[in-house]
């Protein structure tokens, strides 16, 4: 992920936080990136065992190949979340 997405000075208004998704295989890896994502004020989500990165990778081209469609190129249109409840 390009780190400027990280920066919340280039985001639009509303403002929200997008969540980072975490895959790994070493349980302790994976708390620690979960810890820093805390520590900067993202939510994680855990997306499992280190082969769903690709997936995750897919969901971000997918987001670029919205904005390059729907919002001629405009990535900060687009503002894609998921809803956790319960």
């Amino acid at each position: 992920m390009p780190s400027n997405l990280l920066d919340e000075r280039s985001w639009t208004e509303p403002r929200s936080t997008p969540p980072v998704f975490v895959a790994g295989d070493e349980a302790s890896a994976k708390a620690d990136v979960i810890t820093l994502a805390g520590d900067a004020g993202f939510s994680t989500l855990d997306a499992g065992p280190l082969t769903a990165a690709r997936s995750i990778e897919q969901l971000n081209v997918l987001v670029h190949l919205v904005a390059e469609n729907q919002f001629k190129g405009a990535l900060d249109r687009i503002a894609p979340s998921i809803s956790v409840t319960g």
